[in-house]
């Protein structure tokens, strides 16, 4: 287990246990979701030379859940999650960067249910939730086009460059077809914001059909921009002072581990009686 892991289920430990021995629920199961990812610049330079676009990524993984209070949660997981950079160019019409940025996510919320009303006799239970994430960079993968490329024959017939990228090799020596990240912020903190509705088909069980906005508060790398190891051909390096903004649509599917709450209700005793002959 890596040590960001450790801290992670550390951290909601330690934060459960404030208020564990009261909790009459401990949910645990996986996660699904589908979102649009984009990044933003802070520098108002960039903003104007490149355009950055929404696209489709997705994450999935396990999620914990401790009931602290009658309708509050806090609510853990771990999920594997891919963010997407597409940029366009707003001066050079060749220009595109399109990136699969892979991520592990640790996001922690407190989340608090209401029960609404809706129409004659239903009743729904809505939840808000906020808290912050926590993510570690693995990498990802690329796909560069530019007039510098096609000016210079780069990569014929195509004149794109795909690439992967990678962290903290010699500057010197950048293999063709990587993109190098010096100094990057491989551990990031971001805040995300939920809403959702919530199911409880069968007793222990619950569905949660959720929305979350995501901001990332870190760069990608504070001072340093992606070297693509092209001096002289390419003029172009990837500005990293920039953070990934995300919003989409997870389901998360719960049972209950406290075995008095699913048992609530049944009997435990089991009485034999004879047939009569």
């Amino acid at each position: 287990m890596t040590p960001l892991m450790r801290y992670f289920f550390a951290t909601v430990v330690v934060l459960a246990g404030l208020n564990l021995k009261s909790a009459a629920q401990i949910l645990v199961g996986p996660v699904v979701g589908g979102q649009m990812s984009w990044v933003t610049f802070t520098e108002k330079e960039n903003r104007t030379l490149y355009g950055s676009n929404p696209g489709l990524t997705f994450s999935a993984g396990g999620s914990i859940s401790f009931r602290m209070t009658k309708r509050v949660y806090l609510q853990g997981s771990a999920l594997y999650t891919q963010k997407n950079k597409n940029l366009s160019g707003r001066l050079d019409p060749l220009f595109s960067n399109k990136v699969k940025l892979n991520f592990i996510d640790l996001p922690i919320s407190f989340t608090k249910e209401f029960k609404m009303k809706f129409g004659k006799g239903k009743y729904y239970n809505l939840y808000l939730g906020a808290g912050p994430t926590v993510s570690y960079w693995l990498g990802g993968r690329g796909r560069l086009t530019s007039s510098d490329l096609n000016e210079n024959t780069i990569n014929p017939p195509a004149y794109d460059l795909p690439y992967k990228i990678t962290f903290n090799d010699n500057p010197d020596e950048i293999p063709f077809g990587t993109m190098n990240v010096v100094n990057a912020n491989r551990i990031q903190l971001g805040l995300n914001f939920t809403a959702g509705l919530v199911f409880e088909p069968l007793r222990a069980q619950k569905f949660m059909l959720t929305i979350r906005y995501e901001a990332g508060h870190s760069y990608f790398a504070p001072d340093t921009d992606g070297d693509y190891g092209l001096e002289g051909t390419l003029f172009y390096e990837d500005d990293l002072q920039s953070r990934p903004q995300s919003a989409g649509v997870s389901l998360y599917y719960f049972i209950d581990l406290k075995t008095e709450e699913r048992n609530r209700g049944k009997s435990t005793s089991k009485v034999k009686t004879k047939k009569r002959k």
